[in-house]
């Protein structure tokens, strides 16, 4: 049958060549096959029925394999301690491992179809949609911490992380979601953050407060009290700014002190005085202690300054009051050997008046005193 199209020379010659072989072939297939065109047949198909048991070998090791995989990418999903959701555009849950049932309170079956957004607590309900919306549009894994309301529970503290899957022709579109739950956590950094407001409270009661230096011996934090009353900043307090502000008396030992005691990881008790904003001298007692990890290695140094302007003072006074009992006690006993002296004078004179009066043959005026003194005569 001829074509109404016209054709080309080449494509004409190749057309010559296609009937030249489809003859060739039927001739041969018209010719009975000899033996040996037989044996090489049945050795062609025998090494090609060997070629597919190798292939079904193969493929059955491979399907075996995948299965052993996906058994191990099953047990990871349902007994991981995390929380596992596969959810939909719309929030529903399409899949959820036994760890993710159990943080909502249900049995898996029962979490299956249900939207997520169910067990999200009333104050959390915009930030989850935000969240989701923001999961959706990107390519990347999204953080978000909310509260869940579940079954037969206290509200649960959660921190989240959603990865959009990629996209499949035919499916829809679904998310990861990773909930662990972080509620100990929070109960935790609660009863911290209430601790370090109470020993702060404690700490800020006292003038000078508390300090905080690193295993080096670099302050950290000091008290904004001390800060104030010195003048300087955090930042210069860290710089070592605070030996700027001691006596020149006290400074060059109070430097090498703490260079030595925290060489040594010993007790720092000290007794220094710095220039205040007023400048005035203020006498400050510090002392502070090596906090250890559990290796015995020191993780930072803790202490306190302690205002000893009143202490000073009363040291001051005793000692103002030891000076003077001390000049009153040499007073007195200066005018005590002069009462002796005038009495032992005195003494004398009465025994040399009886002398004369015994020279005169006249009685003694004075009679013996107490302890063998003259008395005066009758």
């Amino acid at each position: 049958m001829k074509s109404g199209k016209p054709t080309s020379p080449d494509a004409r010659v190749l057309r010559q060549r296609a009937e030249q072989k489809l003859r060739e072939h039927q001739a041969l297939a018209e010719q009975p096959p000899s033996e040996i065109d037989a044996r090489a047949l049945v050795h062609e198909l025998q090494v090609h029925q060997i070629e597919l048991e190798m292939q079904n070998e193969e493929l059955d090791r491979a399907q075996a394999q995948t299965q052993e995989a996906l058994d191990k990418y099953i047990d990871l999903f349902d007994f991981a301690p995390l929380g596992y959701f596969r959810l939909t555009q719309e929030g529903v849950i399409r899949e959820a491992n036994l760890a993710g049932a159990a943080l909502l309170g249900l049995d898996r079956s029962r979490v299956v179809s249900a939207r997520f957004g169910a067990w999200v607590a009333p104050a959390c309900l915009q930030t989850f949609a935000t969240f989701c919306k923001v999961v959706l549009a990107s390519d990347t894994k999204q953080p978000c911490e909310i509260q869940l309301l579940c079954q037969g529970q206290e509200a649960q503290d959660v921190q989240m992380e959603g990865l959009a899957a990629p996209d499949q022709a035919g499916s829809e579109k679904t998310w990861r979601l990773a909930v662990l739950n972080i509620t100990l956590r929070k109960q935790t950094e609660a009863v911290m953050e209430r601790s370090e407001r109470l020993y702060r409270a404690i700490g800020e009661s006292i003038d000078y407060d508390v300090w905080v230096c690193e295993p080096d011996g670099r302050n950290i934090y000091a008290s904004p009290s001390f800060l104030k009353l010195v003048g300087i900043t955090q930042e210069q307090c860290s710089n070592f700014g605070w030996g700027d502000v001691l006596h020149p008396e006290d400074a060059a030992r109070t430097i090498a002190a703490w260079k030595e005691c925290v060489r040594t990881g010993g007790t720092w008790d000290i007794e220094h005085r710095f220039r205040g904003v007023d400048s005035q001298w203020h006498p400050i007692l510090a002392r502070g202690v090596p906090v250890r990890g559990e290796q015995g290695t020191v993780t930072c140094w803790a202490g306190i300054n302690l205002d000893i302007s009143r202490r000073k003072q009363a040291e001051a006074e005793v000692r103002r009051h030891a000076e003077e009992l001390a000049d009153a006690n040499e007073e007195l006993t200066r005018f005590n050997e002069a009462m002796v002296g005038r009495e032992l004078r005195m003494i004398e004179l009465k025994q040399e008046v009886n002398a004369l009066c015994a020279q005169l043959g006249q009685p003694p005026r004075y009679g013996p005193e107490p302890g063998g003194g003259a008395q005066p005569g009758p």
